[in-house]
């Protein structure tokens, strides 16, 4: 199952494709260059990023998969990351940023 942060983070490249970007996921399309922000499946990480056309996969469709961010390329990515730890450690005043996401912050896509 995959769900979707409320307040998605996305670099500027992604920002205007969201809808289209969750229409891939939910309809399993492919799509090129588009990364996924997760929450890592390992609780010794934070977040795994990966390719979009990953989510194809069966391993994907047996466990629950939580969204927090996307955007066009990989480098991309990894600036959301930091943008999204920056949020947690600097705005909110959160050092366990795992715990920044409520699981009743996302909605079933």
């Amino acid at each position: 199952m995959f769900y979707i942060y409320k307040d998605l983070f996305s670099d500027e490249k992604s920002k205007n494709k969201i809808d289209d970007i969750c229409d891939a996921i939910k309809n399993n399309k492919f799509i090129l260059g588009v990364y996924c922000i997760i929450l890592s499946t390992n609780a010794n990480n934070l977040f795994d990023i990966i390719n979009i056309n990953e989510l194809r996969f069966n391993f994907y469709h047996n466990t629950d998969i939580y969204i927090v961010g996307v955007s066009k390329g990989k480098k991309e990515a990894v600036n959301v990351v930091a943008e999204i730890a920056g949020k947690a450690a600097v705005e909110d005043n959160i050092h366990n940023i795992r715990s920044y996401f409520d699981k009743q912050s996302f909605n079933e896509l």
